[in-house]
């Protein structure tokens, strides 16, 4: 390897080779370096012999400087921190490219050829604490960060480390290694959680989709995309437009897309289904109930009747399957009533519409006096009232901020290896410029950083024989040529979670309260109404 001098006089750069150097060091003569003056960008101290206003100059004390064209492009301070496009680089890499807007993005720019992704990376803790990377993929999209697509821009972390999005030096968005995103939330458990970070109704409308000019605004998910199911919810526009809200402006609408059913579920089990030509089915045959003694429906309104089943095949007929003489006395003893609603007349007063009907607590006194118990017929029914009652219980819920590391298992629980580069802990200098009460200050001290471990082994040829370099010109032995390979051990594989704590849930339930509300059905009133007519009028005409 040469040895050279460098002459510098009136800003022109001699350069001469005076020696060589050996692999131990030098053989030849050593060379000298005049000083050079501190120059200015417009002209540099060191400079070239065609190009004057070209070349490094020294701003200050420990500062280092590079101009082209007599402007002045980099400079490095006292602390080490590199500014490109700026004199005040307060970190260890500072680029302004001079324009705002978007004439301003893209101040570093990486172009590889033949390369899966060209990226800008950042480490903390080395290759076993956070890795971070942006930048492009090829035009193949190789890579599993890309997914296969080409050119793709990407932003990832390439450890088992969290992704965080912030403003405001606050993380917004949070993406774990499981892939679930948390808006507002550190500590998701699903694909997607958006916690508002309020409660009550103020906590309401965590995602919201504004439209001009659509139909809806909608949210929707689908399977098997087009061709499968698709289901939609959101808002309908001022206009009611689409076929769904049937013209009612701002409707809030749930339905399928494409023609198939719209089911709704509890407790892991369908409850209702809305086919595809509007006819809404229970979950299960018979086993239903619409409303409850408590929870009564105040009309309904119905082109035509219920139908009941009335099948003879689907019913245990009692022997001889007549109603008998005492069921026939107990009815002659009941009488239609005319009243009001309560509920009704307290709203209403006077107003209130008068219904006809039967008495429950009649048709009991009349049923009993027979020696017949009422409640043997369905025609009579006595419903438990229920109202809610609010309870607590113990639940688990995961800790806002807080997670913890746990081992990764297979499928028979046993735990997941992988091998990493070891690290080990080396106390670090380092100087810093640190903005402390609006002035720039010079912090030196000392930290303890994880450092990956290299070692060193020889390195071989294609044909596995060792490789050296030239001989040492001392002992005439060769020097084995040597490369760093990193130290990799074997470690249980770790995932982060939430942090679970216990708290007590206060939730609402319905209990019977220990009182009754008496019903009639009916249509089994008028059933037997209807029998004890018949008889009456077959006995009169027995004795014309």
């Amino acid at each position: 390897m040469p040895v050279i001098a460098v002459t510098i006089v009136d800003q022109t750069v001699a350069v001469t080779q005076v020696g060589e150097i050996g692999p131990t060091g030098a053989t030849g003569p050593t060379g000298t370096v005049s000083a050079a003056g501190d120059g200015a960008a417009a002209a540099p101290g060191i400079a070239f012999a065609s190009d004057t206003d070209t070349g490094f100059f020294r701003p200050g004390s420990g500062i280092l400087g590079v101009s082209t064209g007599g402007v002045e492009r980099a400079r490095i301070d006292a602390s080490g921190n590199v500014g490109i496009g700026t004199a005040s680089a307060d970190k260890k890499l500072v680029v302004d490219t001079g324009s705002s807007g978007s004439a301003g993005l893209g101040g570093i720019k990486l172009i590889g050829a033949g390369q899966s992704f060209n990226l800008v990376g950042a480490s903390n803790n080395g290759s076993s604490g956070g890795l971070a990377f942006f930048g492009v993929a090829d035009n193949t999209g190789v890579g599993t960060m890309s997914g296969g697509i080409a050119y793709a821009t990407m932003l990832f972390s390439n450890n088992s480390t969290p992704l965080q999005l912030g403003t405001n030096g606050t993380a917004r968005l949070n993406i774990d290694v499981s892939g679930n995103v948390g808006i507002g939330t550190s500590a998701q458990d699903r694909k997607l959680v958006v916690d508002s970070g309020a409660s009550g109704s103020a906590g309401l409308g965590g995602i919201k989709i504004v439209g001009a000019g659509q139909s809806f605004n909608l949210l929707g998910a689908s399977n098997n995309g087009s061709s499968g199911g698709m289901c939609y919810v959101g808002v309908a526009d001022s206009t009611g437009a689409g076929t769904v809200t049937g013209g009612l402006a701002y409707a809030t609408v749930l339905f399928s897309a494409n023609a198939t059913p719209l089911q709704l579920g509890a407790n892991d089990a369908v409850r209702l289904t809305i086919d595809t030509s509007g006819h809404v089915t229970p979950g299960a045959d018979n086993t239903q109930n619409f409303g409850s003694g408590a929870l009564r429906w105040a009309t309904i309104y119905a082109g035509t009747g219920t139908i009941n089943t009335s099948d003879e095949r689907y019913k245990v007929l009692r022997e001889g399957g007549d109603l008998s003489d005492a069921e026939h006395r107990a009815w002659s003893a009941v009488r239609a009533i005319v009243y009001r609603d309560k509920d009704s007349f307290e709203r209403k007063g006077d107003a209130a519409r008068l219904h006809i009907g039967y008495s429950w607590q009649s048709i009991q006194a009349a049923f009993e006096a027979e020696g017949l118990d009422p409640a043997r017929y369905g025609l009579w029914c006595e419903d438990a009232l229920e109202a809610p009652v609010e309870k607590t219980r113990t639940a688990t819920r995961p800790v806002e901020g807080q997670t913890e590391t746990i081992p990764v298992l297979d499928d028979d629980g046993q735990p997941v290896f992988e091998q990493v580069q070891e690290t080990e802990e080396v106390e670090q200098p380092f100087e810093e410029v640190r903005m402390i009460d609006g002035a720039p200050v010079l912090v030196k001290g000392v930290r303890t950083v994880a450092q990956p471990v290299f070692d060193s082994v020889q390195i071989r040829d294609e044909d596995g024989e060792l490789v050296f370099t030239d001989p040492d010109p001392e002992t005439g032995e060769p020097i084995p040529r040597m490369a760093p390979v990193p130290r990799m051990i074997t470690r249980a594989k770790t995932e982060t979670v939430p942090v679970m704590e216990e708290y007590e849930q206060t939730f609402t339930e319905m209990e019977p309260t220990g009182e009754t509300r008496g019903a009639l059905r009916y249509s089994q009133c008028s059933v037997i109404e209807a029998a004890w007519l018949r008889r009456e009028l077959a006995s009169l005409v027995a004795r014309v």
